[in-house]
């Protein structure tokens, strides 16, 4: 149990990812391109931190972070298709199972494993693709990139 709404097992995993993905993204930038990133495309409880990340991204590819649309020279598009976690348990043996029991309420029984196996993933699903301001041509696009965490 947690008092925020995501654990920080759970953050961690899909920040990990996301990492783990924008790492890889490549555009080609000419050094001092002034960038505006449009993170419409990136959405949910870790926006915030994806929107950054990519910021911090164009940075390192050479791209300087303009303030508004009307002072870039590019136009960076961002879309994520994941920024998520999963479960998945394998279990072979007895699940733990609820009884109702007449005039007492229910009773529980206990798992009785003979293996488990319980995982948690982080996953991350983003491009980009850039285009010039004035004229809207294609400067450049980047393929998928997925990011995982365990």
């Amino acid at each position: 149990m947690t008092q925020p709404e995501h654990t920080a097992t759970e953050q961690l995993l899909i920040t990990k990812a996301a990492d783990d993905a924008v790492a890889r993204l490549e555009l080609p930038l000419a050094r001092g391109t002034k960038v505006f990133l449009d993170a419409t495309g990136v959405s949910g409880d870790y926006a915030g931190y994806m929107t950054a990340l990519l910021r911090e991204r164009l940075l390192e590819l050479g791209g300087w972070v303009a303030e508004s649309r009307d002072q870039a020279e590019v136009i960076v598009e961002a879309r994520t298709g994941a920024l998520s976690a999963d479960d998945y348990q394998t279990l072979i043996g007895l699940p733990s199972i609820t009884v109702p029991v007449p005039l007492t309420g229910d009773l529980t029984t206990p798992e009785m494993a003979l293996y488990k196996r319980a995982e948690r993933r982080g996953i991350t699903k983003i491009a980009l693709n850039a285009y010039r301001r004035e004229d809207g041509s294609l400067v450049g696009k980047t393929d998928n990139q997925f990011g995982f965490s365990t």
